[in-house]
């Protein structure tokens, strides 16, 4: 399966002022109206799951917070503001987080820090980190297809980051996808990294690997 990197911007939706609205009836089972003062934007209405969660929420805070609630989300979507922050959650905490997510990958407790590293990737969307160390859970999980997601989500986070972009490689190397691979081989090897850098070593063999590999399909 072949992978393209593409660039992903994130569709600008701005706030609309809250309106006016009169509270329906609702049949059984469909969502109810927040109250009588807040109506939410027609976002929500692509986005059922999304909407039933937010109006769960807006009927649990005091009124004057629903208007800086819906700011943050919009904000959130936009990309300027993490999740962590909406839930004040301190960097502090994520790096606690993210230590323990480390320690379980080494054990091989690929579960838990499968979980502990989605959840600081839904923290902070930002974070390049995260969803590289996402992606070597599934790499260890064989996972290569799902591996190369995160390893290029991190990369557009973080252009050029050796160890993404090495991983990656590899995964394209697994699925027997060459040229993917060379070219993020041949990303590393330019990029000027020390000789005895372990990631330029490795790239080197591994782009070593993937022209042998070449040369046998071609006999």
């Amino acid at each position: 399966m072949a992978h393209k990197k593409e660039d992903m911007k994130p569709k600008t939706i701005g706030p609309k002022p809250l309106q006016k609205t009169v509270a329906a009836p609702t049949a059984q089972g469909a969502t109810p109206a927040i109250d009588q003062e807040v109506k939410l934007p027609s976002f929500f209405d692509k986005h059922p799951d999304v909407k039933a969660r937010m109006v769960a929420y807006l009927k649990e805070i005091p009124r004057e917070q629903k208007q800086k609630s819906l700011q943050d989300f919009y904000k959130f979507i936009n990309g300027d503001l993490t999740w962590g922050e909406i839930r004040k959650i301190s960097k502090r905490m994520q790096k606690e987080l993210a230590r323990i997510a480390f320690l379980n990958f080494k054990m091989q407790r690929f579960e838990k820090a499968e979980t502990l590293f989605k959840g600081l990737a839904v923290i902070d969307h930002t974070n390049w980190y995260y969803r590289s160390a996402l992606g070597a859970v599934y790499q260890k999980k064989k996972l290569f297809e799902k591996a190369i997601d995160e390893y290029s989500t991190a990369l557009e986070l973080r252009e050029s980051e050796v160890t993404s972009l090495v991983n990656r490689g590899e995964c394209f190397l697994q699925l027997r996808d060459f040229d993917s691979a060379l070219g993020d081989f041949n990303s590393v090897v330019h990029l000027n990294l020390p000789d005895n850098n372990p990631w330029h070593i490795r790239a080197r063999v591994l782009r070593q690997r993937v022209l042998m590999a070449k040369n046998e399909d071609n006999k």
